[in-house]
């Protein structure tokens, strides 16, 4: 993130980040998130790691997705999570959060913001922003923060959190069995 809300590098460097930015400074805060994540949901595209970097995960610098106009989820999440810095939100208050869709069973990363009222999650899936609450099928599995990282846990007698047939290591975020 240092790459680019300390300096305001990107902003400076990408003229449609800046006026995001600009544009989201503006806004009350529920309007701030829904404005940011359907900005950076069209500012870039969604594609593969392995397209775009040659590796099954990498996670870009905001300048290099910014550069590259692409991205997959947890690249989506990490842009988000700079316009939010850049525009006053706090870095404590957000967190880039890697799950399990249950449903449709996939792997995939969001942007949480946490505030007084909610844990509000911004998704590249989705153009609506929406309460932790409101998304049953998405099972957190670790989260990292400006600060902090943690792993999720489950309650006991629940199934596993992720299960998948010969392990987690040939999986990315965003990237699917």
């Amino acid at each position: 993130m240092v790459d680019c809300s300390a300096s305001a590098d990107c902003a400076r460097r990408n003229y449609f980040f800046s006026n995001i930015i600009d544009a989201a400074k503006r806004k009350n805060l529920a309007e701030r998130l829904s404005f940011i994540n359907s900005s950076i949901n069209r500012l870039i595209a969604y594609k593969k790691d392995n397209a775009l970097y040659g590796s099954l995960d990498q996670w870009a610098k905001p300048s290099e997705i910014l550069d590259r106009r692409a991205g997959d989820c947890e690249d989506f999440a990490i842009l988000k999570m700079a316009a939010l810095l850049s525009s006053g939100i706090p870095a404590k208050s957000m967190a880039l959060v890697i799950l399990q869709d249950r449903k449709k069973g996939f792997f995939h990363a969001v942007l949480a913001v946490n505030t007084p009222a909610s844990v509000f999650i911004l998704d590249n899936l989705s153009k609506k922003v929406a309460k932790d609450s409101e998304l049953p099928d998405y099972q957190p599995l670790y989260s990292v923060s400006a600060d902090r990282a943690w792993i999720h846990g489950a309650k006991a007698g629940t199934a596993l959190l992720a299960e998948v047939k010969g392990g987690l290591a040939g999986i990315s975020p965003g990237e699917g069995i």
